[in-house]
């Protein structure tokens, strides 16, 4: 190849890598939502970079600056369809010591694109409340998630409850209720039959339950299934340990 072909070829190169690249980051029009709650529009650009997340206001002021947020200095990062919320380590002294926590609410609807880059971009600190797609579920059932933060204990939200090969859905209409957890953030399952379900689980790094009325009876097959699933690799790591102890 003659040194306009490779150069040429350099060209080509770049650009490519440059698209590459570009496909990476992602960026949506956002206004910090507690400013706004306080009567004072800030909105700006919230960027999904390579390495961080940034926020950039259309107009700084002392109450509404940039910030950044590498990947791995979040203590927790909670995605929604029109919300992102970012807690951080440092405490806020006006609170009494709460940790610091950016919402931001997004023009335009998230979708799989940023829960693929957030999914490979961080750890169990990713709390997505994201009901990621699935073609052909090996089972769904209707279901209401309980919120268990009312007395009555019958707070919630409706769905589909929709079990896959590897991670369970919970399909939502209702604001922060949609949750897709992969089989290595669920600890346990039990069945209340048969009408009933609970799932321990991590989500942003934080052991919670999640209880379900379901409105169809849970086949008892299925259930066995799934439980015998999710254990197995505990299961298989208790009888490593016991023969590594034997030895």
């Amino acid at each position: 190849m003659n040194r306009i072909g490779l150069a040429c070829f350099g060209l080509w190169l770049g650009a490519a890598w440059a698209t590459t690249a570009a496909a990476a980051e992602l960026e949506f029009a956002a206004h910090h939502e507690s400013l706004t709650r306080a009567g004072r529009g800030c909105g700006g650009t919230l960027r999904f970079e390579e390495a961080q997340v940034r926020w950039t206001p259309a107009k700084a002021t002392r109450g509404c600056r940039a910030e950044a947020w590498p990947y791995g200095e979040m203590q927790r990062l909670v995605m929604e369809q029109r919300r992102i919320a970012i807690t951080g380590y440092a405490d806020r002294r006006w609170r009494l010591g709460a940790d610091e926590r950016w919402t931001f609410r997004l023009m335009s609807a998230a979708g799989p694109e940023l829960y693929a880059l957030l999914r490979a971009k961080m750890d169990g600190r990713f709390a997505p409340r994201y009901a990621e797609a699935m073609a052909s579920p090996e089972w769904s059932l209707p279901a209401k998630m309980l919120s268990g933060a009312f007395p009555s204990g019958n707070w919630g939200g409706e769905g589909t409850l929709e079990v896959g090969a590897d991670r369970v859905v919970f399909r939502s209409a209702k604001r922060g209720y949609a949750r897709t957890w992969l089989d290595a953030q669920i600890d346990n399952v039990s069945a209340e039959p048969p009408f009933g379900l609970t799932l321990e689980v991590r989500e942003g790094g934080a052991a919670v339950m999640r209880t379900f009325q379901l409105k169809q009876e849970l086949n008892a097959e299925r259930f066995d299934a799934l439980w015998r699933r999710l254990n197995r690799p505990r299961g298989l790591k208790l009888l490593t340990d016991l023969e590594e102890k034997n030895k």
